[in-house]
């Protein structure tokens, strides 16, 4: 179950865009691992929330065994591809989603290297060096500490 909330107003033409959709297909995943049974799909909760009222609609979203499969199988092929990138020590651009970015700390979109990659290839490690400070080992985030 996610609960999201939406400007649009919740019906066939909103939960829609949850199929596909990886969030919803890890989840499906993550909830058959951990609950050990078989897991069908999710339920998405909407809320439109407006000025001066609130709507909200409950919507479903599957996912088929083979679906799951397929979603594993490119899954693996994406890992694979991004280790080859590491052990080359190169990073493709993906500006497909240069302005999809939204930080969730600040409320800013925008993908934050997006000035980067607008840079001639020569030119973005001194860009980098200037405007970014590098963490150290201490600050940088990992999933197995509590925060």
């Amino acid at each position: 179950m996610d609960r999201k909330p939406t400007k649009s107003t919740p019906g066939d033409f909103y939960f829609s865009q949850y199929d596909p959709d990886n969030q919803v297909t890890l989840y499906s995943i993550a909830s058959k691992v951990i609950l050990k049974s078989p897991v069908k799909g999710g339920m998405i909760d909407a809320a439109q929330v407006m000025i001066d009222a609130s709507r909200f609609q409950r919507g479903f979203v599957f996912r088929s065994e083979d679906r799951i499969q397929e979603w594993l199988d490119d899954l693996k092929i994406k890992l694979e591809e991004n280790e080859r990138y590491a052990e080359a020590d190169y990073w493709p651009q993906n500006d497909r989603h240069c302005g999809s970015y939204r930080s969730e700390e600040t409320g800013s979109t925008g993908c934050p290297f997006r000035e980067v990659c607008g840079k001639s290839p020569r030119m973005r490690e001194p860009f980098l060096k200037s405007k970014f400070n590098k963490l150290e080992e201490v600050d940088r985030w990992n999933p197995l500490k509590p925060r």
